[in-house]
């Protein structure tokens, strides 16, 4: 099973505000996330930057890339 994320689809912003309400109950302070910097991709980046997420550096395991997004959001300073 699989779940991808895009702004196409109304239930994606349901789904990650949800993980995100989670993570603060649970005390994070922040997420980072990867996506493909290819166009079909453009969806999901819009979603993330709609949420709140902002781009940045290499996270997680991932290197520099040009064929990968990352974005990171701040959840101390979101709601």
């Amino acid at each position: 099973m699989s779940l991808e994320l895009t702004a196409d689809d109304p239930a994606s912003s349901d789904v990650l505000a949800h993980l995100l309400d989670v993570a603060r109950q649970r005390g994070v302070q922040g997420v980072s996330l990867e996506t493909g910097a290819q166009p079909e991709s453009a969806s999901a980046r819009a979603l993330y930057r709609v949420a709140g997420f902002e781009p940045c550096g290499p996270c997680g395991s991932y290197g520099p890339s040009e064929a990968s997004s990352c974005f990171s959001l701040d959840l101390g300073a979101t709601r």
